[in-house]
């Protein structure tokens, strides 16, 4: 099975971040036996991650993105989820709450921006993340 991981960031671009994970899940990769034939980093910027995404799912069997899920308007990961696989977003108000909660208990004041980590493309199943709030 040949994977094809996609780091999203113009931080990682810059150099301004190291691109730690694109290291850890390539490494997991040829662990667990998988071809990761392409590894591509590509800026916040929704046509350029659209065509890449679809670049990707025409040449590899399955695709791996990482970064572009937090509250920013720069983090583009889901729209560009939505408009690859035409779907609409909708949002987890159950993880929604969740944000709220954890934010207000931390810092006394949410920040609306931060409910769009509750958002994904219609009919994606969302995994729990332990370390964060953001949910792919």
């Amino acid at each position: 099975m040949i994977v094809e991981v996609i780091a999203v960031g113009t931080e990682l671009l810059l150099g301004q971040i190291i691109n730690s994970n694109v290291a850890f899940i390539g490494r997991k990769l040829a662990e667990d036996g998988f071809d990761a034939h392409f590894q591509v980093t590509v800026g916040d910027n929704l046509a350029r991650l659209t065509d890449t995404i679809r670049t990707a799912v025409d040449r590899s069997d399955a695709v791996i993105l990482t970064g572009g899920i937090g509250p920013t308007q720069d983090d583009l990961t889901r729209e560009a989820l939505c408009e690859v696989a035409s779907r609409r977003m909708v949002r987890n108000e159950a993880h929604a709450t969740v944000i709220r909660d954890r934010i207000m208990a931390a810092r006394g004041v949410m920040p609306e921006n931060n409910l769009r980590q509750a958002d994904y493309p219609e009919g994606a199943e969302q995994l729990a993340n332990a370390n964060g709030i953001a949910r792919p």
